[in-house]
């Protein structure tokens, strides 16, 4: 009873699109490489990426999912990478056989 009394307004939101989806994903990839590049590393994402991190993501939970995604399946590899000995100034990110695959670009 406590609870409830405390609760104001609910609010019911609905899926979201496919499009809006895709939308956010190719946004929140610009903001990883923006962000990337401030610190000195370009990173070259294949198109068929954001494709692929959309129809991993739950429409149902809105775009938390695709962010969710893009770390586990994208910047969880570039740390990966990053920790070689080698420290790339170049990342090219694509597809393999549906899994990101991240190697380093020839300058």
């Amino acid at each position: 009873p406590e609870l409830v009394n405390r609760i104001d307004h609910t609010c019911i939101f609905q899926p979201l699109k496919k499009a809006t989806l895709h939308a956010i994903c190719k946004k929140q990839l610009s903001e990883l490489t923006a962000r990337l590049k401030n610190q000195g590393l370009h990173l070259k994402i294949h198109k068929a990426l954001a494709p692929h991190i959309t129809s991993l993501a739950d429409p149902n939970y809105g775009a938390r999912t695709i962010r969710q995604h893009i770390q586990k399946e994208i910047e969880h590899k570039i740390a990966e990478r990053l920790t070689k000995k080698d420290r790339p100034k170049r990342l090219n990110i694509r597809l393999k056989n549906k899994r990101v695959v991240v190697t380093k670009t020839k300058t």
